[in-house]
């Protein structure tokens, strides 16, 4: 996502399932805020992509991330990855987030191996 002229994110990497065998070519860098779409929310971080370093690209995340196209290792490497974003983000921001998006740290950014949301 990138910021336009109008003040709309618009999206630069589409967001596909096969995107996430990519894992080991994105560096993700900070909490950007969030953003709605279809109604649910969606933590936006700052990220680098491999093929292009010196390029910042703004990505989100959701609150499950489905990822059964990645093997165990990855899905592993994934979750730190976002562990690691998420521990840069501020106990005052994380308060903030509870308040007014019900956001909790430790129920966001779930990485899961489930091709869709099972019912329970």
């Amino acid at each position: 996502m990138s910021p336009s002229n109008s003040g709309q994110m618009e999206d630069t990497v589409p967001s596909k399932p096969s995107f996430a065998d990519e894992i080991y070519d994105i560096f993700l860098r900070d909490y950007c805020g969030i953003e709605i779409i279809g109604g649910q929310y969606r933590m936006v971080f700052t990220a680098r992509f491999k093929e292009c370093p010196d390029k910042i690209r703004l990505i989100s995340c959701p609150q499950f991330i489905r990822a059964p196209n990645l093997t165990p290792a990855r899905r592993e490497l994934l979750r730190i990855k976002l562990d690691a974003v998420l521990d840069r983000i501020s106990n005052e921001e994380w308060d903030k987030l509870k308040d007014r998006f019900n956001i909790v740290k430790n129920e966001w950014c779930i990485v899961s191996d489930e091709q869709e949301e099972q019912e329970i």
